[in-house]
């Protein structure tokens, strides 16, 4: 499998060709000079977090009046990894059939209302002791404690 490389030897040229220094591109783009270089140099492992790099990438290559989509797809092609295993989804890609969400979805909602249902029969409902299923009214004793004393102090 061959590896992907970045065509960052074209922007430079684009760059040079237009006469212009990597001072100057971060004057008028406002993109750090050490993905300027990065992206130049082809070296992607050096850049920030692609959610970064895809802009810079944007508007630099807008700069320079190129057309970003196939840098961008070039860009992609370098950090996605190499092993199936540690590959993510592209977009439009699918690992696992599209009803499998919604079936794990209902799954869960009826993890829960078992759940709260073995809850509610061990712990909160009252045992029912007697064995014909009848309660009996038993008496209950109220104790009024006594009334304190009245002082009567004279005004």
């Amino acid at each position: 499998m061959r590896k992907a490389i970045f065509p960052g030897e074209e922007l430079r040229r684009q760059r040079e060709a237009l006469g212009w220094s990597v001072d100057d591109v971060y004057r008028k783009a406002r993109i750090p000079v050490s993905c300027i270089e990065a992206l130049e140099d082809g070296n992607v492992r050096g850049l920030p977090a692609p959610c970064y790099t895809v802009g810079f990438l944007k508007s630099y290559c807008h700069l320079l009046g190129l057309e970003p989509d196939r840098y961008l797809d070039s860009l992609r092609s370098c950090l996605r990894p190499t092993h199936r295993f540690l590959r993510r989804p592209v977009r439009g890609e699918t690992t696992w059939p599209a009803w499998l969400g919604d079936a794990l979805t209902w799954a869960a909602v009826c993890a829960v209302i078992a759940l709260g249902w073995l809850t509610y029969m061990a712990a909160v409902r009252p045992r029912n002791t007697l064995k014909d299923g009848r309660v009996e009214a038993g008496t209950v004793e109220l104790v009024i404690p006594p009334a304190p004393p009245v002082l009567n102090l004279p005004r």
